[in-house]
C-alpha cells in the first residue's frame, strides 16, 4: 500500500506542476505576451478610435479625441515650432538669419500622433493596463521634433556663399556710370576702390554647426562661422588715383539738336560711357556702337552727306565722335582712322569734327599709346544743361594739351550755283535744297603747358590739315516776276491780234 500512496503522490505532484505551469503560460500568454495589432486592427484604430484618457503631444491635449479631431491643434503647435526655428550665424560683422524654409525644416507630427493613437493598445495586456493607469494619473506626452532636410540646408548655404565668401581685391579705379533714358542723360565719375579682404568661410563646419544646433534646439544662439581671410596687396585709394588723372576734356553743345539726333547721341553716349582701354589696344567705334539700326533702337536722324544734309540710321553719333577725338587729341592719344564731315558741323570749331556713318562704313579708330589703362568718361545733358562732355583719364603727363586752328584757306567756289525754276512755287520763293559751301584747308596744332608753371613747354606742334571741298549748292526757285510780266504783255498782244482777226472776219462777211 505504502508504494501505491507514493506512487499517487508523485502524481499528485506532477500533476499539480503541470497545472501550474499551464497556468503561467497561460497568464503569459495573456497578460505578458504582446501578440501585436493586425493590420485591419490598426487601420480601425487610426480611422475611428480615440486617444486614451491622460495622452498629449507637444502641450496638446488629445484625450478622449480621434485623430481628425485632435489633427488641427497638432498641426498648429507644429507650425509655431517651426516658426521659432530659426538659425542665426555670423561671418566678420554681419549675422545672417535662416527661416525654416531655408534650413529645410519640417515637423513628422503624423507619425507622432500614430505612436500616440497605440499608446495603451500596441503592447501586452498587463502593459497596455499599466500604461493607460499610468495615462490617467501622471499623463504620458509625445513630443514633438524638427527635423532638418540636410540637402535643402546644403543649397541654401552655398548660394548664399557668394555673398558671405568674398575673392580678395586689392584697391582699383572704377568707373560708375547712370543712364536715364527719360531725362536722356549719361552720369559718369571716376574713382578708387575700397580695398577687398579675401575671405573663405568653412563651409563643411558651418552646415554641421547649424544641423547640430536644430537637431539639439539650440537655435537661440548666434553661430559663428569659421573662414580664411587673404589680405589685398594695394591698399593706397589715394596713390591709386594719383596715378589716373584727367589728361583730356571736351564739351560740344545741344541747344540745337534735334530729338531724333539727341536719341541717338544719348545711345552713343551710353556705349562709351566707362570704356577701359588697355595698353596697346585698338578701339573702332563702329564695333562699339554695334548694328545701327532701328531693330537696335537708333533712329533716323539728319546727317551731313556728300553734298546735301540726308537721313541716315543713326545720325548724330557724329557729334559724340567728334568730341571724343578732341579730348583723345589733348590726351596725344594715337588716331588710327578718320575722316571729316563735308563741311564743318555748328556744333564743334571747323577742322576738328570726325564723321562716323554704318552705312557707308565710315569708321573712327583709335589706340591706346600708354603703359597704363586709358578710361573715357561721358556725362550727357540732353534735358537740363543740354551738353556732351567727353573726358580721358590716365596716368598723369606732367602738362596739358591745348588745340588751337588756323584757317589757311577759305574761298568760294567760281562755278554758279545749280538753279532749277519751280513753276508750282510763288514768285519770289528760294530754298536751297543743296547747301552752297566755301572751299576751306584748316591746320590743327597742338601746344603743350606745363601743369605747375602753365609756360609752353617746347614748341608749337602741328597735328595734320583738315580739308573741306566746297560745295556749288543747289537751288530752287519760284517764277521771276520780270518773266510773268513779258508772258502777260505777251498774252494780251496776242489776245488783241486774235479779236482784229475776228472782226475782220466778221466785216467780210457782212
Amino acid at each position: 500500500m505504502k508504494w501505491l500512496q507514493r506512487i499517487m503522490k508523485n502524481t499528485w505532484v506532477r500533476l499539480s506542476a503541470m497545472l501550474i505551469a499551464g497556468l503561467g503560460v497561460i497568464f503569459l500568454f495573456v497578460f505578458v505576451v504582446n501578440w501585436g495589432m493586425s493590420n485591419k486592427a490598426r487601420t480601425e484604430l487610426m480611422e475611428q478610435g480615440t486617444f486614451i484618457e491622460g495622452v498629449s503631444i507637444s502641450g496638446v491635449d488629445v484625450s478622449g479625441k480621434t485623430m481628425a479631431q485632435a489633427k488641427e491643434a497638432v498641426v498648429e503647435q507644429a507650425r509655431e515650432m517651426l516658426k521659432k526655428t530659426v538659425v542665426r550665424f555670423r561671418v566678420g560683422e554681419t549675422v545672417y538669419r535662416l527661416t525654416g524654409a531655408q534650413l529645410g525644416t519640417l515637423v513628422d507630427y503624423e507619425s507622432v500622433m500614430e505612436q500616440a493613437m497605440l499608446c495603451g493598445r500596441d503592447g501586452s495586456l498587463l502593459s497596455n493596463l499599466s500604461t493607460k493607469h499610468k495615462a490617467k494619473k501622471e499623463g504620458i506626452s509625445f513630443e514633438l521634433d524638427v527635423q532638418l532636410d540636410q540637402s535643402v540646408l546644403e543649397s541654401t548655404i552655398k548660394e548664399m556663399s557668394n555673398t558671405f565668401n568674398t575673392t580678395v581685391q586689392d584697391a582699383q579705379v572704377v568707373v560708375d556710370v547712370s543712364k536715364t533714358s527719360s531725362t536722356q542723360k549719361v552720369e559718369s565719375q571716376i574713382y578708387a576702390s575700397e580695398p577687398v579682404v579675401g575671405r573663405a568661410v568653412d563651409i563643411k563646419a558651418l552646415i554641421e554647426s547649424i544641423a547640430k544646433a536644430v537637431e539639439q534646439d539650440c537655435t537661440l544662439r548666434t553661430i559663428t562661422a569659421v573662414w580664411e581671410e587673404t589680405l589685398p596687396q594695394s591698399v593706397d585709394t589715394e596713390a591709386i588715383m594719383e596715378n589716373c588723372q584727367m589728361i583730356g576734356s571736351y564739351t560740344t553743345s545741344l541747344e540745337n539738336t534735334e530729338s531724333a539726333e539727341l536719341s541717338n547721341i544719348w545711345k552713343a553716349s551710353g556705349l562709351l560711357a566707362g570704356l577701359r582701354v588697355k595698353p596697346g589696344e585698338t578701339v573702332s567705334i563702329l564695333s562699339l556702337m554695334g548694328e545701327m539700326t532701328q531693330e537696335e533702337g537708333w533712329m533716323d536722324a539728319n546727317v551731313i552727306g556728300s553734298d546735301s544734309v540726308i537721313l541716315e540710321t543713326g545720325g548724330g553719333v557724329s557729334q559724340v565722335v567728334s568730341t571724343l577725338y578732341v579730348a583723345l587729341l589733348q590726351a596725344e592719344v594715337q588716331i588710327d582712322t578718320i575722316q571729316h564731315h563735308t563741311w564743318s558741323p555748328d556744333y564743334i570749331t571747323a577742322g576738328l569734327d570726325a564723321c562716323i556713318s554704318s552705312s557707308e562704313n565710315i569708321d573712327f579708330i583709335f589706340t591706346n599709346p600708354y603703359d597704363s589703362i586709358l578710361y573715357i568718361l561721358v556725362n550727357c545733358d540732353g534735358s537740363e544743361e543740354k551738353k556732351l562732355t567727353i573726358d580721358i583719364y590716365g596716368a598723369p603727363l606732367g602738362y596739358s594739351v591745348e588745340i588751337s586752328t588756323e584757317v589757311i584757306m577759305d574761298y568760294e567756289l567760281s562755278d554758279e550755283a545749280v538753279v532749277n525754276v519751280d513753276e508750282s512755287k510763288q514768285p519770289g520763293y528760294s530754298e536751297w535744297v543743296k547747301p552752297r559751301k566755301n572751299r576751306v584747308k584748316i591746320d590743327v596744332w597742338k601746344i603743350r603747358k606745363d601743369d605747375e608753371s602753365g609756360e609752353q613747354v617746347g614748341s608749337k606742334l602741328y597735328i595734320g590739315e583738315t580739308q573741306y571741298p566746297g560745295l556749288v549748292g543747289e537751288q530752287i526757285i519760284g517764277p521771276q516776276v520780270e518773266e510773268l510780266q513779258k508772258e502777260e504783255a505777251q498774252e494780251e498782244v496776242e489776245g488783241e491780234a486774235i479779236a482784229e482777226e475776228e472782226q475782220q472776219q466778221n466785216s467780210a462777211q457782212q
